[in-house]
């Protein structure tokens, strides 16, 4: 059997993706479930999806974009909260458990190497990202739901990393 490539945007608005053998993505929302003020990652529901993957695709192997406390320092030109950046990093934890708990091989890989490989020749933004796997993937739909009208990043992101570690397993 070969191998499917699994990328992980972390977020509670981020992304899975999943290439399967054929060289398709399939896109997962990242399960999220409510809490006392919020949401956080649903542990239980990333537990049932990672199953899922194995049962379908059978050998997995992942990559998983890294947090950075330096990265949100200033992102998108304000300071980003430390409740933010505590629960990306909480999530880092959950998801490298989670990944570990069902011995699926995976790197972490920072924003900044995935893009440069990936998106060579571009802004490198999110934009080039859904760029690039719309015009990579025309038949594949990187929206939530067949409702939306706006693409979601967290799948291309995802995707991007899932190519990436495609190159990296191969």
């Amino acid at each position: 059997m070969s191998k499917a490539y699994l990328g992980i945007d972390i977020g509670l608005s981020g992304g899975l993706c999943i290439i399967d053998k054929f060289n398709t993505p399939h896109l997962f929302e990242m399960p999220v479930t409510k809490k006392a003020k919020g949401q956080t990652i649903d542990i239980r529901g990333l537990g049932v999806l990672l199953e899922h993957f194995q049962r379908e695709y059978g050998e997995i192997c992942g990559a998983v974009e890294k947090q950075s406390s330096a990265a949100f320092a200033f992102k998108g030109g304000g300071k980003v909260g430390t409740k933010v950046i505590a629960s990306l990093f909480y999530q880092q934890g959950v998801i490298e458990g989670a990944l570990s708990v069902f011995n699926i091989p995976f790197i972490m890989v920072r924003p900044q190497d995935w893009k440069k490989e990936i998106l060579e020749g571009t802004k490198k933004d999110k934009f080039a990202a859904i760029q690039y796997c719309v015009n990579r993937y025309p038949t594949v739909s990187f929206k939530r739901t067949a409702r939306c009208s706006k693409i979601h990043d967290g799948f291309a992101d995802a995707t991007c990393i899932a190519l990436f570690a495609k190159e990296r397993f191969k």
